[in-house]
C-alpha cells in the first residue's frame, strides 16, 4: 500500500458487501450484484457474437457498431443507476435509493424483453437475428448456435430482474411493516 501513495487514482465506489450490508439482506444484494456480472458479460458476448455475425454477414455492420456503444454504455450505466442506489438503499435503509432503484430497475426490465427479441440491426444479438441465421443455413448456423447462447442469456437476465426486483419490493414493504409496529 505505501507504494501506491504516490498514485492519485482511487477506485471511484467502496463495495464491501458482507461489512456494509445487514446480514439479513446480504444475500439479496449479493444477488443484484451476481445479476450485474451477467449481464455485463452478457454485453460482452453480445458484442463478440456481433462481431462474428458482421464478419460472416456484411449486414451485420450497425449490430455490430451498436453493440459496441451499447456496451459502453450501459455496463457503466447500469452499475451507477441501478447496483449503487440498491446498495446503497440496504446499507442506510433510505427509501429514496429504494425508488431510484424501482425506477430505474423497471426500465432494465423493459430494456431486457427488448434485447431478448434482437430485431434487426438494433444492436441486440436476439431471437429475431437467431431465426434468421438458422434459417440461412451454410456457416451460419454455428454463429446462430452462439446467439441462440446470448439470446438465452437475455432471457434470464429479463427473468431475474423481474424476481429480484419483486423480491426487493416484497423486503422493502414487510421491513416497512415491521419498522412502523
Amino acid at each position: 500500500i505505501r507504494l501506491l501513495r504516490w498514485c492519485t487514482l482511487r477506485p471511484c465506489f467502496y463495495t464491501d458487501i458482507s461489512v456494509e450490508i445487514v446480514l439479513l439482506f446480504q444475500r439479496w444484494v449479493r444477488y443484484l450484484y451476481y445479476l450485474w456480472l451477467l449481464y455485463s458479460s452478457t454485453l460482452v458476448l453480445n458484442m463478440i457474437t456481433a462481431l462474428s455475425y458482421f464478419i460472416v454477414d456484411k449486414e451485420g455492420g450497425y449490430t455490430f457498431g451498436l453493440s459496441i456503444f451499447y456496451m459502453i454504455l450501459f455496463i457503466p450505466l447500469s452499475y451507477i443507476c441501478w447496483f449503487r442506489p440498491v446498495y446503497r438503499a440496504f446499507r442506510s435503509d433510505r427509501s429514496s435509493d429504494f425508488m431510484i432503484f424501482f425506477f430505474i430497475f423497471f426500465f432494465q426490465i423493459c430494456l431486457s424483453v427488448f434485447m431478448i427479441f434482437g430485431w434487426k440491426n438494433s444492436g441486440f444479438c436476439g431471437f429475431m437475428l437467431m431465426i434468421k441465421l438458422f434459417s440461412a443455413g451454410g456457416s451460419k448456423i454455428g454463429i446462430a448456435i452462439i446467439v441462440m447462447i446470448v439470446t438465452l442469456s437475455f432471457s434470464l437476465i429479463a427473468i431475474a430482474d423481474g424476481l429480484l426486483l419483486f423480491k426487493v419490493r416484497l423486503i422493502r414493504f414487510i421491513h416497512f411493516i415491521f419498522k412502523l409496529n
